[in-house]
């Protein structure tokens, strides 16, 4: 009787660490799609050089996908898992509070300091990547400027009928300012089509930030007739 019980206790842990390892190449496999920004955060570098925008549908789809993922999590008995296993569960669960928490409080719709972290900030953060060759970390960078327009611009669209303060303008002004020195920061890279990319890359997405920047003065709660188009 001990060693079926014993026995039972170790199938039902090799079963819940295998919903572990299931959950988890799941969660990546949405990061990937989704949120490559996070995806690099937690050190997946297939998402180095990629950005995601964040859209009324992106907003439906993620949230449905991160409620359902959590019920999953929820399934999971962690007192069957081992040491390892429980700390590997507990990053997992944090992570995945972290990234629903905007999505239940509904702050990807009224708060810009999020798309601050997704467009410019994820930029500036594959430009300073350890591990990776300058050139590496150019040619990201390069492909993260050139999806910022795109990240910026389905931004407006989310935050259009929000409201909030000038003054969060001033961290977008900063943001910029770091944008302008990359070509200098990253000049140790001595390829000059790369190089022309990257200033070319960098002109269009500091466009596209005066732009967003505009947009939090002047036209943001602002309501557009039917049928109307802000610039």
């Amino acid at each position: 009787m001990l060693l079926l019980a014993l026995a039972a206790r170790v199938a039902v842990g090799a079963d819940t660490g295998g919903l572990l390892r299931n959950a988890e190449d799941d969660y990546r496999g949405h990061l990937l799609r989704a949120r490559p920004d996070l995806a690099s955060r937690y050190g997946l570098r297939a998402a180095d050089g990629r950005l995601a925008p964040v859209t009324e549908a992106t907003l439906r789809s993620d949230s449905a996908w991160l409620e359902h993922f959590t019920g999953r999590l929820d399934a999971v008995d962690r007192g069957a898992l081992t040491p390892r296993e429980g700390e590997r569960f507990d990053t997992l669960l944090a992570r995945v509070e972290r990234e629903r928490a905007p999505h239940a409080s509904g702050a990807w719709r009224r708060d810009p300091a999020l798309y601050l972290e997704l467009g410019p900030g994820s930029v500036l953060a594959a430009a300073t990547e350890p591990g990776t060759s300058t050139c590496g970390r150019m040619k990201n960078v390069v492909k993260r400027l050139r999806a910022l327009p795109e990240v910026l611009r389905a931004a407006r669209v989310t935050l259009r009928d929000s409201a909030g303060p000038d003054s969060e303008a001033a961290p977008w002004r900063a943001a910029m300012d770091s944008l302008r020195v990359l070509p200098a920061r990253l000049s140790a890279c001595r390829e000059p089509v790369r190089e022309a990319d990257l200033v070319e890359a960098d002109t269009l997405a500091l466009a596209a930030c005066e732009r967003f920047i505009r947009f939090l003065r002047e036209e943001r709660g602002v309501a557009v007739a039917p049928g109307g188009r802000r610039d």
